[in-house]
């Protein structure tokens, strides 16, 4: 593949992302009173994650007004926004992060592997 059209694939995820239009699920993501809902496309998360495929697909969730919602509090706010951020562009750039974050990272990818 092209590195121009990798480049507007990711661009146009990252859009996805952002604007939220379409979204079917909301991701809990913290324990109180720091918690952030993040919205997102179960679409996208099924086909990019095998570990949330099977936990939108699982007894994990609950379904509100046709919305998908899912609690991961043992995630920090800040690695899952990046996590959430890879999963829709599959773009990472380590040495943009701290050790801890990256370490952090690490952790969140092993909880999250399937």
């Amino acid at each position: 593949m092209s590195t121009a059209l990798l480049h507007f694939l990711q661009d146009d995820y990252n859009t996805i992302l952002n604007y939220n239009e379409f979204s079917d699920t909301e991701i809990l993501i913290g324990e109180e009173p720091y918690i952030r809902v993040f919205k997102a496309h179960s679409l996208i998360l099924k086909i990019r994650s095998p570990y949330l495929r099977t936990a939108l697909s699982d007894n994990w969730i609950k379904i509100e007004n046709d919305v998908i919602k899912l609690q991961i509090p043992n995630i920090s706010i800040d690695v899952f926004d990046i996590i959430l951020k890879y999963l829709y562009t599959r773009n990472l750039d380590l040495s943009r992060y701290d050790i801890k974050t990256n370490i952090a990272l690490l952790i969140a990818a092993d909880e999250l592997s399937p």
